[in-house]
Formats: C-alpha cells, sequence, structure tokens
C-alpha cells in the first residue's frame, strides 16, 4: 500500500476501536449480552466500512460515511441504551411475564400531541424544568435531523420528496416499534410526530438551498485538488 493508503487505513481502524470503546461506555451497567451485541455491531460497522472504503476511491465520501456511522451509533446509544432516558437495551430479556401489560399501561401513547401538550402545560405551571421540556420536545424534533443531510447525499433517488418521506416516515416507525418490543423507553406517537417532523422541516430547508449540490461539487472539487 501506499503511504497514503496506510495512513487512511490507520485512521479508520482507530475510528473503528473509538466507536467500539464509545459504545460499550454507554452500556457499561447493562448486561454482558448488551455489551457483547453492542461490540459485535461496532465491529461488523467497521468491516463494512472498510469493504467500502476498497471500492471508492473518493477519500471525502468515505470521511461523510464515517460520520454518519458515528452519528447513527450514538443516535441508537441514546435511543436503546442511555440510562438517563430510562433505556435498559434489551429490556424483554430479564422481564417478568406480565410487564408487557405494565408497559403499554405506563410506557405508550397512541393520542397524537398528548404528551406534547403535558409537557407545554407543566411547563408553564412550573411543574417542570424547562431542561425536561426541551430534552423531550426540542432533543425529539432535532434527533433525526441530519438524516436529512445525510440519506438523500449518499443515496440520490431520496433527493425526491415522495421517497425520502416514506423512508424517513418508515425508519422511525421502525424505532418507536423496536422500543415496544425490547421494552426501553417509550412508545409514542408524539416522539414520532415530532421525530418526522424535524426531519422533513431540515429536508425542505437542504432541498431549498440545493445544499446537497453544493456539498457534493465541494467535496468533487478538493479530491480534485489533492490529485
Amino acid at each position: 500500500m501506499k503511504k497514503r493508503e496506510w495512513i487512511q487505513f490507520i485512521l479508520f481502524i482507530i475510528s473503528g476501536l473509538f466507536v467500539s470503546y464509545f459504545l460499550i461506555l454507554h452500556v457499561v451497567h447493562g448486561s454482558v449480552f448488551a455489551k457483547c451485541i453492542t461490540l459485535l455491531f461496532s465491529i461488523l460497522g467497521l468491516i463494512t466500512f472498510m469493504i467500502y472504503n476498497k471500492t471508492k476511491d473518493n477519500t471525502n465520501d468515505q470521511i461523510m460515511i464515517l460520520i454518519f456511522f458515528l452519528y447513527v451509533f450514538q443516535l441508537c446509544s441514546v435511543l436503546f441504551f442511555e440510562h438517563g432516558f430510562g433505556r435498559h437495551g434489551m429490556g424483554y430479556l430479564y422481564a417478568p411475564r406480565n410487564i408487557y401489560k405494565a408497559y403499554f399501561q405506563n410506557s405508550c401513547n397512541f393520542i397524537p400531541f398528548r404528551m406534547i401538550l403535558f409537557y407545554m402545560t407543566a411547563f408553564l405551571k412550573q411543574t417542570m424544568s424547562i431542561k425536561y421540556l426541551f430534552l423531550n420536545v426540542v432533543g425529539n424534533f432535532i434527533s433525526f435531523m441530519p438524516f436529512a443531510l445525510f440519506i438523500p447525499l449518499f443515496f440520490p433517488k431520496f433527493l425526491k420528496t415522495k421517497n425520502y418521506m416514506i423512508f424517513i416516515a418508515i425508519t422511525i416507525l421502525s424505532v418507536e416499534i423496536f422500543q415496544m418490543v425490547l421494552l426501553t423507553g417509550s412508545c409514542d406517537i408524539d416522539d414520532f410526530i415530532l421525530n418526522v417532523s424535524g426531519s422533513l422541516c431540515a429536508y425542505f430547508l437542504l432541498k431549498k438551498y440545493h445544499v446537497w449540490t453544493k456539498i457534493r461539487k465541494e467535496l468533487h472539487l478538493n479530491e480534485k485538488k489533492k490529485k
């Protein structure tokens, strides 16, 4: 391998190890099973990225892919393993048989805007801090926004509004269903509404200013200059 390729290879290894350590750190209080699953997916992610590296010549594309991997890993950590948000990873593995009944009663909401109005009312009555309101409302609104940047950038077919809307709706719905099945976090229609709304707002804003085209031109222009 050339010197440049060796440096690139070492950086990919370091990045993969960092991601593995970062994810394990997030589930350090979880079960051994959860830690093993996290490490396995980290390694698979690194292998996939290295295979992608062998088939692409554009270093800038690879860096963008790596940044997206880091974002997805962090998002998954918050959605499924972050204890501070009531996530317990694979909660169903050690839950009693009647836990699903209790989960549906206490952690599910299928009434649109019910929890959003609850948070707003509680904040106005000063029974809830602005930090808690920000995490539950603003946090959910912005959490899936990066998808609007990366997905159309990597997959041109999602530049079409209809395709992206279907993709993001299915993705977020899948997250809510997985949280319910795994008994981690809450299955909330308001989370779905906020996640989709935030991602679509970012998508339309990026589309209006042709951000994907500008980024793509800039990435390839810089790559040509390096060569």
